[in-house]
């Protein structure tokens, strides 16, 4: 799968892959990934980008992990399974080894629009 259009960013495709079931997160990703790459130049725009991606998926497990230990209190044994699978989905995503493992594309996307404002 492959987000890139003229207009949008890339979000790396084993992110895309392992969100898939929660198009809402994927959602928040690139709007977050638009707004950062789109700021002011306070810092090289792939970088931007590379903490955009990291905190928006750090916020994302903490809300999934308060959203799990509400579940685990209430002894809702089918939402804390499911709100565990989101939460280690994230996690993966979120992970130097996994998701956040392949940024060439990314880092071609934020190449190209550093080229065209010179």
């Amino acid at each position: 799968m492959n987000s890139f259009t003229a207009d949008a960013p890339p979000l790396p495709s084993t992110i895309q892959d392992l969100l898939a079931p929660y198009p809402e997160l994927l959602a928040e990703l690139r709007d977050s990934l638009c707004r950062a790459i789109k700021e002011p130049m306070s810092e090289p725009r792939f970088e931007r980008a590379i903490s955009s991606l990291k905190d928006t998926l750090g916020d994302m497990m903490e809300i999934a992990g308060k959203a799990l230990d509400e579940a685990e209190n209430r002894a809702d044994a089918g939402a804390s399974a499911t709100l565990k699978v989101k939460r280690d989905l994230i996690g993966k995503s979120r992970s130097s080894t996994i998701g956040m493992r392949d940024l060439r594309e990314l880092e071609a996307y934020c190449d190209a629009l550093d080229r065209r404002a010179t």
